[in-house]
């Protein structure tokens, strides 16, 4: 089951000055700390995956990136008890998200942000690990977007 949660909520990495380590992350994320170890997890078990915390002064906080070859899968966000995931597709994929095995929750939001866009973006809020589910159907969806296989 996919978690709904507010977009635009204030998170504990506002702080330029506090680097999102392990012991910030496990206090921010409080009990979605182990659906992090999860993903992080998950991401070591995938090909050359690689994450990076940066601050953005723009955005006024601490976004993650997840790369596979230099290709940008993921953007992160950490918040007071989970963690927002988004995947970026141009919308001339869309009929690759639709025919795909995500839930209807995600092909929705992805449809919703892509109507009469250049992009779409398939967002996940991961509370628990069940919220992780998608996840490697996404990848398989940035392979195919970015390298034409998977």
């Amino acid at each position: 089951m996919v978690s709904l949660v507010m977009w635009n909520t204030a998170s504990p990495l506002d702080n330029k000055d506090q680097h999102p380590d392990n012991a910030v992350l496990q206090h921010a994320l409080g009990t979605a700390y182990a659906a992090w170890q999860s993903f992080e997890g998950f991401l070591k078990a995938t090909d050359k995956a690689t994450l990076e915390w940066r601050y953005y002064n723009d955005t006024k906080c601490w976004l993650a990136k997840v790369q596979v070859k230099k290709k940008t899968f993921i953007w992160i966000k950490a918040h007071e008890g989970y963690f927002r995931c988004a995947f970026h597709f141009a919308s001339e994929f869309k009929d690759e998200i639709l025919q795909s095995s995500l839930a209807e929750t995600l092909i929705e939001r992805f449809s919703q942000s892509s109507t009469g866009k250049k992009n779409g973006t398939v967002t996940v809020f991961v509370k628990g690990e069940a919220d992780l589910l998608p996840f490697e159907e996404l990848f398989r969806l940035k392979r195919l977007y970015y390298f034409g296989k998977v």
